[in-house]
């Protein structure tokens, strides 16, 4: 098996597994921001709301890049807005506004909106 077959391969194996754990990984976003919501509700010190958003942050990260080399450009754009947010309340180190967390849920119904209309056995055959 020569050099770009074997990647070609590997490619798809890779693609296979992305799209088998696309639910866990909606569900993981879902969590985070269940976390935070919590945190914001129950007014816990800022360290359990930050823990919650760099959490949230590592999984929209984790999210944004696979998704888009896999061709699912609109969940990848929304999984990165998602991370530049978790990155900006980060940086201000205080109580988020509701509007901010408003925002970060808003964007976590868009990818799960987005991943909705995904058909894997089509995208499986790209």
């Amino acid at each position: 098996m020569d050099n770009k077959t074997e990647a070609v391969r590997q490619l798809t194996k890779l693609k296979f597994r992305f799209y088998g754990q696309l639910d866990q990984r909606l569900a993981n976003l879902q969590r985070c921001m269940i976390n935070i919501s919590d945190a914001a509700i129950d007014d816990l010190d800022c360290g359990q709301m930050y823990d919650a958003i760099s959490e949230l942050l590592m999984v929209a990260h984790s999210f944004s890049g696979t998704a888009g080399m896999f061709g699912l450009i609109e969940l990848g754009q929304s999984a990165t807005t998602i991370e530049g947010l978790c990155r900006e309340l980060n940086a201000e180190r205080k109580v988020p506004s509701p509007l901010a967390l408003c925002q970060l849920e808003q964007l976590v119904f868009q990818c799960h909106r987005q991943a909705q209309g995904i058909d894997i056995g089509r995208a499986n055959a790209s």
